[in-house]
C-alpha cells in the first residue's frame, strides 16, 4: 500500500529558511550557524532537481559548520534513506531525536523510514511518540502513516483504528480517505468502501490507485455504469499505470 503521505519525499517536513547573511555587520565575523542553515537549504534545492551528491556534500558541510543543527540531521538522514544506505540513515535520525526528543517531524520520518525498511514495530513506536506531541499539527499524516504500517504488518484491525484516528483530526484528509476506502474493500465492506472513497472524491481527485479502487467497489457492487466510468478514466488518463494493467489483465481473465 502506497499512501505514505509524501513525508518521506524529503521536502514536506523540512523547514526552508529565508536568506541569511553569514557576516555580522557590526564585527564582520562569518556565524557558522547562520552558514550551516544556508547549507542546509542549498541541499534541499539540489535534492529537489535530484543532484543527490551535491545534496549530500552541502550537508556535510551543515553538519561540520554547526554539529547541532537538527534540521541538517534530519535532511541528510532522509536523503540517505533515499541513497540505500540505512546505516547512515539511522545514525542521523538518532542524532536528531538526541538534539530534540519531542521533535514530532523528525520522529515521522524516521517512522517512515523503519516502516520503508520493515521495522514495523518501531517504525509504530516513532509514529505514536510524534502524535503524543500536543502541539504537533500534522498527527493526522502520522497516524495515516502508522497505519499502512499496521497493513504492511497485516494488523488490518489496527491499521484501521490509525486511519479513523486520523480522520478525527480532519474528516477531510484524503490520504485517510483512500486509506479506508481500500481496507474496507480489501475487508469485502464494499458499501464501506465506496462511502470513504466519495468522500475523497469531494476533495481530490482521482488517481490511478483511487480510479481502481472505484472499478473494484463498483464491480463488486453490480454497478456497471460507474463501474464503466471509472475503467474509462483508467485507460484515458493513466494508460501506462500498473492499474490500469491490473485492469486490463481482470478483464481478460473473465
Amino acid at each position: 500500500m502506497k499512501f505514505f503521505v509524501k513525508i518521506y519525499a524529503l521536502l514536506l517536513t523540512i523547514t526552508l529558511f529565508g536568506c541569511v547573511n553569514v557576516v555580522d555587520d557590526d564585527d564582520r565575523k562569518v556565524d557558522p550557524v547562520k552558514v550551516s542553515e544556508i547549507y542546509v537549504q542549498k541541499s534541499i534545492e539540489y535534492i529537489k532537481t535530484g543532484n543527490y551528491a551535491v545534496a549530500l556534500k552541502d550537508l556535510k558541510v551543515a553538519i561540520d559548520q554547526n554539529e547541532d543543527n537538527i534540521h541538517a540531521h534530519n535532511t541528510i538522514a532522509m536523503l540517505y534513506g533515499r541513497l540505500g544506505n540505512s546505516k547512515k540513515a539511522e545514525k542521523h535520525f538518532n542524532e536528531a531525536i538526541d538534539l530534540d526528543e519531542k521533535n514530532s517531524d523528525v520522529r515521522h520520518n524516521y517512522g517512515t523510514f523503519l516502516c520503508s525498511n520493515g521495522d514495523y514495530k518501531k517504525a509504530e513506536e516513532q509514529f505514536l511518540k510524534a502524535v503524543s506531541n500536543p502541539f504537533y499539527k500534522q498527527a493526522k499524516r502520522s497516524y495515516v502513516n502508522a497505519g499502512i504500517c499496521a497493513e504492511k504488518s497485516s494488523d488490518i484491525n489496527k491499521a484501521g483504528i490509525y486511519y479513523l484516528k486520523s480522520l478525527r483530526i480532519d474528516s477531510r484528509f484524503s490520504p485517510a480517505l483512500a486509506a479506508m476506502s481500500e481496507l474496507s474493500l480489501r475487508q469485502k465492506k464494499y458499501k464501506k468502501a465506496k462511502f470513504y472513497l466519495d468522500r475523497y472524491r469531494k476533495k481530490s481527485a482521482l488517481n490511478a490507485k483511487t480510479a481502481w479502487t472505484g472499478y473494484q467497489i463498483e464491480d463488486a457492487l453490480g454497478n456497471r455504469n460507474l463501474k464503466s466510468s471509472y475503467e474509462i478514466l483508467l485507460k484515458a488518463k493513466f494508460p501506462d499505470s500498473s492499474e490500469t494493467l491490473k485492469l486490463l489483465d481482470y478483464n481478460n481473465k473473465k
